[in-house]
């Protein structure tokens, strides 16, 4: 079963995300060595986590640093996530799990970047965040 039978236009890569020990350094190494730009940077003191959104040409790399990460079994640093933009995030995600797709993080609204988003699991475990735009409330 296919997803839909929207061209593949429809579809557009946001970003691809990495999973690093130590933030700073990886934001270091990306400026070095690509001339990367910090588009974003931001951390949860709750969870112990940070992110940064850098912009290499028109690509959109993401790092991510969670506290113990690589003490998990199976997780290690590199890469994590690829970041697919959608019309919709709610439609896409709905119709991904009636395909068979495991959705690990139903949708939800993330307001600091004005997007829904869902992860999902494609055949091997790879990791697909589902982004639309945010709605907002019409008057």
């Amino acid at each position: 079963m296919t997803l839909s039978t929207e061209a593949p236009s429809t579809y557009a890569i946001n970003h691809v995300a990495i999973m690093v020990p130590d933030m700073d350094p990886g934001v270091a190494w990306y400026q070095d060595k690509f001339a990367a730009t910090v588009i974003d940077r931001w951390a949860d003191a709750t969870s112990g986590m940070e992110w940064a959104h850098l912009s290499i040409g028109d690509f959109v790399l993401e790092l991510v640093k969670m506290p113990n990460f690589n003490t998990s079994p199976g997780r290690i640093y590199g890469l994590h996530h690829i970041g697919i933009t959608v019309a919709d995030c709610d439609e896409t995600v709905g119709k991904l799990k009636a395909a068979g797709a495991e959705v690990f993080r139903e949708p939800s609204d993330f307001e600091r970047h004005a997007i829904r988003w869902s992860f999902v699991r494609d055949y091997l475990g790879n990791t697909l965040e589902i982004i639309s735009p945010l709605k907002t409330a019409k008057a």
